[in-house]
């Protein structure tokens, strides 16, 4: 017997990487698939297996979906989580969990409420590489961290007509740093815990016909005393990603979201790591969240942590508007 899941929305990271991780996992099937058309849902359910769907009530009625993967817009995130809470469903919610830290905890507490498990599909925290870097600075083998920089530098132009022109345009668009630099932040809160202040600058520099901003710039500081700056673009078809922590006995300069050998610099006493890639970068997020269901026990990252992203990049649209530092609680 294999746990089903049904996919809320018909979205290119659902044929890109989640139903194939889905269809990887050893204990679990695609029972269903939803979407306001029915020549999607029915096109998913064709290829994936499964039934297809055009009412979200209907699906989550559907008594073989155990586990319902919320694939949408950002708006849609927090109605058809709590909705799929409510009816008794474990949910797997896309990134960035939500608009707002209200609505992430909103999303917690119908869970809570419902007795179902909720986590976000934050798939880096589980890359070997990702996981070579928790282990060292849980180590300290950096000594203390004292300045993380991350850029992340591209062009995203869409044009009207493009499925993804959601992203830049409505109240999901929450531009660069909600789409790409959500993943950024919650890797970062992994490997360096709470953040306790936010400051950003974000501005729509070359796009002034967005409703989200192309050019984002923010400034976080954490608990532990670690600064970080964080840069997102979409107008820089030239940019160089990065992604650097820096300690007061070591650097780590390597991308985790590549299969580059992960070195320590100024420690040459420590070997490199010959990092791998997934085939599918999803599949531990999928694998490790049908095994909580099975065996009954919480996911490795609840949805508690995957909010934080949320919270940073709310407070850094509010820092933005107001120019005032926020403060986390």
């Amino acid at each position: 017997m294999t746990v089903g899941w049904g996919i809320v929305g018909c979205s290119d990271i659902v044929r890109r990487r989640a139903a194939d991780a889905i269809l990887a996992q050893p204990d679990s099937h695609i029972a269903a698939f939803f979407s306001h058309s029915s020549a999607l849902a029915d096109e998913h359910a064709a290829r994936y297996g499964g039934r297809g769907y055009t009412n979200l009530d209907a699906l989550l009625a559907d008594e073989d979906v155990k586990i319902v993967y919320v694939a949408s817009p950002v708006e849609r995130h927090a109605p058809e989580t709590i909705a799929a809470a409510n009816a008794g469903k474990h949910v797997l919610v896309e990134k960035p969990m939500a608009l707002t830290a209200a609505q992430c905890d909103a999303m917690i507490a119908a869970a809570q409420a419902n007795s179902v498990h909720c986590a976000v599909a934050y798939y880096a925290r589980w890359l070997p590489k990702v996981r070579e870097m928790k282990r060292l600075l849980d180590e300290q083998t950096l000594g203390t961290v004292v300045r993380a920089h991350v850029a992340q530098l591209s062009e995203f132009n869409p044009a009207a007509d493009d499925p993804k022109i959601w992203r830049v345009r409505g109240r999901a668009g929450g531009g660069a740093l909600a789409d790409v630099g959500s993943h950024r932040l919650d890797l970062l809160h992994y490997l360096l815990g709470p953040p306790v202040a936010v400051w950003a600058a974000c501005d729509k520099t070359t796009h002034p016909d967005w409703q989200s901003p192309d050019t984002e710039t923010v400034f976080v500081r954490y608990a532990s005393g670690t600064h970080l700056t964080l840069v997102c673009n979409w107008n820089t078809p030239h940019g160089v990603p990065a992604w650097e922590l820096h300690g007061t006995q070591g650097s780590i300069v390597s991308d985790p979201w590549n299969a580059e050998p992960l070195t320590i610099l100024g420690r040459d006493d420590f070997p490199v790591f010959e990092s791998t890639y997934p085939d599918n970068a999803h599949f531990g997020v999928v694998h490790d969240f049908a095994r909580a269901v099975i065996e009954n026990r919480p996911p490795e990252f609840p949805a508690e942590q995957g909010a934080w992203a949320t919270r940073i990049i709310e407070a850094a649209q509010t820092a933005s508007q107001t120019g005032c530092v926020v403060e986390l609680a």
